[in-house]
């Protein structure tokens, strides 16, 4: 244990690191893609207030009063300053938690973030619990039936819902579900909450969808693992010993079983946030996905750096979890 305590704190101190970075690669990376902020600013959101009626010719004028406007604005982003100054000021607002401003509405981003990610998680949580259930369940069942038709059948499907897109699952599943079996389109196919919607075709239905492919997923690991593990020598032991199968498989074979599905789970649940692009997109579902695509639809990079900022913490965090479940899950497991 002792170990395992300073692996820990060894990866808590790395962490810090690992975020800078990534906020390094994530800046230079958008200021590259982007060009000039406050010229996608001025041609979307802040255009100039003089007149652009059809008919009336441009003034002299006018063109300075622009020119002046656009320069205003770079200084108030503090776009006149070298990158890495651009860098350092972006990353010391960070340190205190300021994520920025979002060029469209106006508002502070974090706000917004903490706004939208409830619903975001929900949704993740949802889809990873209809994922894990099913697939856990599944792999059990089809390592138990090995080699029988009931595995064959159970190993055909769950490969063909890996295999599947989940976009295409998500359309199918609003189509004949949604649609045309029951009345619960308007919970999904309407932007923002609805009090009165059915809670069925609000969450439900887009938990599926994004956690039915990592569903198929997850039985072929646990299958694997279970096949694995049911012919280890203590196992033999126990049965030789006259004890139930359930017994045998619940209480000694499924623990250690579940080792390397607990490695892509606790990863997945990073893997489902950056998922919810599409299925909050397909469904108007109001999460970050969806507020990051609608960002990278208007270059509105202080919001797709901050995303990516937030998936990236969340993907260490998880992946420092992971760890330490493990060492519970195995005692032999050892970190130096």
């Amino acid at each position: 244990m002792a170990g395992l305590k300073r692996y820990i704190l060894k990866r808590l101190m790395l962490a810090p690191i690992l975020l800078i970075v990534i906020t390094m690669i994530t800046y230079s990376s958008a200021a590259l893609a982007v060009g000039d902020p406050a010229v996608l600013i001025f041609g979307g959101q802040l255009n100039p207030d003089f007149d652009r009626s059809p008919g009336r010719e441009q003034t002299q004028e006018d063109f300075e009063e622009a020119e002046q406007k656009y320069l205003d604005l770079r200084k108030k982003l503090g776009l006149d300053h070298p990158i890495w100054i651009q860098y350092l000021i972006w990353l010391a607002h960070l340190a205190i938690g300021d994520f920025g401003t979002n060029w469209v509405t106006g508002e502070p981003i974090v706000e917004e973030m903490l706004n939208l990610f409830p619903a975001t998680l929900q949704l993740s949580i949802t889809g990873l619990l209809f994922a894990t259930a099913t697939g856990i369940i599944v792999g059990i069942i089809s390592a138990i039936k090995h080699n029988q038709k009931t595995d064959r059948v159970l190993v055909f499907a769950t490969l063909t819902l890996y295999s599947t897109p989940g976009y295409w699952l998500a359309f199918i599943l609003i189509q004949f579900i949604a649609v045309d079996m029951l009345p619960l389109h308007g919970g999904f196919i309407t932007p923002g909450w609805r009090p009165n919607a059915n809670p069925i075709g609000r969450l439900i239905i887009p938990g599926v969808a994004m956690g039915i492919s990592s569903a198929g997923f997850y039985a072929r690991i646990t299958r694997s693992s279970m096949l694995e593990v049911i012919r280890q020598d203590y196992i033999v032991t126990a049965r030789s010993k006259g004890l139930a199968e359930k017994v045998v498989i619940y209480k000694h074979a499924l623990k250690n079983a579940l080792i390397p599905v607990v490695t892509v789970i606790g990863l997945s649940l990073a893997g489902l946030f950056g998922g919810a692009v599409i299925m909050e997109t397909i469904f108007l579902w109001p999460g970050m996905g969806r507020y990051g695509y609608a960002a990278l639809n208007t270059r509105n990079y202080p919001v797709i750096m901050a995303v990516v900022l937030f998936s990236s913490t969340l993907l260490i965090i998880m992946n420092l979890v992971v760890d330490i479940a493990y060492a519970y899950l195995d005692p032999r497991i050892r970190y130096g």
